[in-house]
């Protein structure tokens, strides 16, 4: 996987995101799906029924306290 510096190269690989809410900050790994003046949108793994499966989720800059590579032992399997 070639690592880039900038968020730009980071589309379709896995990335670690501290998200900002009204009581606390969570942090989300996803597939970087899109990055825009907006926000970023992010795959983030789902288990429906036994079944692996993903939804999309947007998540605009104001609540993206910051965005990184995920590192090996924070990815899904």
């Amino acid at each position: 996987m070639a690592e880039g510096h900038t968020p730009e190269e980071w589309l379709d690989q896995e990335v670690a995101v501290i998200i900002s809410g009204e009581q606390q900050a969570n942090r989300v790994i996803g597939r970087l799906e899109g990055i825009s003046d907006w926000g970023i949108s992010l795959a983030i793994p789902l288990s429906e029924e036994g079944e692996p499966a993903e939804t999309t989720v947007f998540y605009p800059w104001h609540r993206t306290d910051s965005l990184r590579l995920a590192r090996e032992d924070e990815r899904p399997s």
